[in-house]
């Protein structure tokens, strides 16, 4: 079975990784995991540029906003294709270079939109440094 065809996998970061090989079904998945999260589209400042739109109308943000939100939290982005299994990686890494988390997915949006969603699920999930 190919990577990208599984419904689910255990990363290397210990939290499960869902994706199908069904194309829009996945970034809708992705979508619905970040809005779970709690994460809503800005005001209506926000730039074109920096949000996409399912078919069903919700809005996302684009790979680019991705990273700045990433970055913004103190976090590196990358997301790279895996001709090995005809997918994407994305992965992160901390101030350090220290690997953070991963996700895959069927392409470069589905990747950054579910690695964002996990980010948003791992800090609120992380006691507070300073109580």
């Amino acid at each position: 079975m190919d990577i990208c065809e599984s419904k689910a996998v255990r990363s290397a970061f210990g939290f499960a990784v869902f994706f199908t090989s069904e194309g829009d079904m996945n970034l809708e998945y992705s979508v619905d995991q970040l809005y779970d999260t709690g994460w809503a589209p800005e005001g209506r400042g926000a730039k074109a540029a920096e949000l996409e739109r399912l078919p069903d109308g919700r809005l996302y943000p684009s790979v680019l906003r991705v990273q700045e939100l990433f970055a913004a939290s103190g976090y590196e982005l990358a997301i790279r294709y895996v001709q090995l299994f005809e997918c994407y990686r994305a992965s992160w890494t901390d101030r350090n270079g220290a690997p953070a988390g991963a996700v895959v997915g069927a392409d470069e949006r589905e990747a950054a939109v579910y690695a964002l969603a996990q980010l948003r699920q791992r800090t609120a999930k992380a006691p507070a440094a300073n109580p």
